[in-house]
């Protein structure tokens, strides 16, 4: 995911949320057209578009976070250490991870710390897979299952088989 995707899922968000139009919201900034390609993530928008487009919303968006590879890393082969990581790189550092090219990294990592595994809203849904085909019906698929076992999986260590 790019973070000019993530930047338009998070404006039109902001921007429903305030019950604001498009064209009041990008009057000045840009054309209300290259706004909702924006907001559908097929058009990557200038970090001066975003940043403006942001700041009228009132929020501040993070370019380049420091990433979050280690906390990927323990996650997904498995090491006790994840829980530390997370409490490292992730808590600490919520709000600005909100509003950067990782808040789906973020939303993601936060999911597997709570060991809650929840459907992601619909509207995510055109900027997670370019391979799903989007006239796929997908409001009555279950959420798929976890990769990590029961709940508890990641905490135990492994069997050795007798």
């Amino acid at each position: 995911m790019r973070g000019g995707d993530i930047a338009g899922l998070l404006i039109r968000q902001a921007r429903l949320q305030r019950d604001w139009s498009q064209e009041g919201l990008c009057r000045g900034i840009c054309a209300p057209s290259y706004l909702s390609k924006i907001e559908q993530g097929k058009a990557a928008p200038s970090p001066e578009v975003t940043e403006l487009l942001l700041h009228r919303l009132g929020l501040v968006w993070t370019p380049e976070p420091a990433g979050l590879a280690p906390c990927w890393k323990a996650l997904l082969s498995g090491s006790p250490n994840f829980d530390s990581l997370y409490e490292q790189l992730v808590q600490p550092r919520r709000e600005i991870l909100a509003f950067s090219p990782l808040a789906a990294d973020a939303l993601l990592l936060d999911a597997f710390y709570a060991d809650e595994m929840r459907p992601l809203p619909v509207e995510w849904e055109p900027f997670l897979s370019t391979t799903e085909s989007s006239s796929t019906p997908r409001a009555n698929t279950p959420p798929p299952s976890r990769c990590c076992g029961t709940p508890t999986a990641r905490h135990r260590t492994p069997a050795t088989p007798t």
